[in-house]
C-alpha cells in the first residue's frame, strides 16, 4: 500500500512535503528557535490587520504580481534552452500517434 502511494506522483510529493514540514518544526523546537518563529508569525499577522492608506487587497495583489515578475526575470536570466534557436530549420519529420508527418 505504501509503495503504491509513494510511486504516485502527486501523493508522494504531498507526503514528502509533510515530512519536511514536520522535520523542520522539530528542529525549530529542539534548537530553541520556537519563540523566534512565533514572534515572527505574530508580526506578520499583525501586518495583515494594520490600517494603511492603501487597501490591503491591493497590496496583496501587487505583492503577488511583483513575486511573479521577479520569478519571470530570474527564469529568463538563468534558464538556457537545450536546443538551438533555429531548430525549426532542421525539422524534417515527426511521429505522432504512429503517423509520420513530413
Amino acid at each position: 500500500m505504501i509503495k503504491k502511494i509513494w510511486h504516485d506522483p502527486v501523493l508522494s510529493k504531498v507526503i514528502s512535503s509533510i515530512i519536511i514540514f514536520l522535520g523542520s518544526l522539530i528542529i525549530f523546537y529542539l534548537v530553541g528557535l520556537w519563540s523566534i518563529l512565533g514572534s515572527f508569525l505574530q508580526q506578520i499577522s499583525s501586518l495583515a490587520v494594520t490600517k494603511s492608506n492603501i487597501q490591503n487587497w491591493l497590496l496583496a495583489f501587487l505583492g503577488i504580481l511583483t513575486i511573479w515578475k521577479l520569478c519571470d526575470v530570474f527564469k529568463k536570466l538563468f534558464y538556457r534552452p537545450t536546443r538551438p534557436r533555429d531548430a525549426f530549420r532542421s525539422y524534417r519529420k515527426d511521429k505522432i500517434d504512429s503517423i509520420v508527418w513530413r
